[in-house]
This record gives C-alpha cells, sequence and structure tokens, in this order.
C-alpha cells in the first residue's frame, strides 16, 4: 500500500512539474513574441515617419492637398519619386 502511495505521489509530482515546466515556457515564447511585435510596429512606424517628413517638405504638395488637384500631386510626388524610393527601399 505504501509502495503505490509513493508512486502516485511521485507520479503526480513529475505530472506538476512538467505542467509547470510547459506553461514557462509558453510564457517565454509569447513574450518574445510581443517583443518582436512591438519592434516590428516601431519599426514600421519609424518609417512612415520618415517617409512622411520627406514627403512633407515637397514645396507644393499642401496647395496640391488644398485644391484637391490629382494632377498636381502626381508632379509634386513624381518629383520626390527618386528620394522615396531610396529611402524607402
Amino acid at each position: 500500500m505504501l509502495l503505490l502511495v509513493l508512486v502516485a505521489l511521485f507520479v503526480w509530482l513529475g505530472h506538476h512539474h512538467l505542467t509547470q515546466q510547459l506553461e514557462q515556457s509558453r510564457q517565454g515564447h509569447h513574450e518574445r513574441q510581443q517583443r518582436e511585435i512591438r519592434l516590428a510596429m516601431q519599426r514600421s512606424a519609424d518609417n512612415l515617419r520618415q517617409l512622411a517628413g520627406l514627403t512633407a517638405n515637397a514645396p507644393d504638395l499642401g496647395n496640391a492637398l488644398a485644391q484637391n488637384d490629382d494632377e498636381g500631386l502626381r508632379t509634386v510626388l513624381a518629383a520626390q519619386w527618386p528620394s522615396l524610393q531610396l529611402e524607402a527601399g
């Protein structure tokens, strides 16, 4: 009877330990994924800010946007296109 209780106790302890280990592993993996996603979003936001800064420096962009002039926007962005391609890859 004592042997049966000891075996049951060892089985329960092993199961409990492995369950805790699995949960810790999942939590660590989840935290790593969250960090990677935050980093990717931060990089993307930085790239968008940089492109917005380059685009906003176009001299006639404000007028073309205010007048809703599609052709003017194309002309302004066409002049900026090589710089945008270099910066954005």
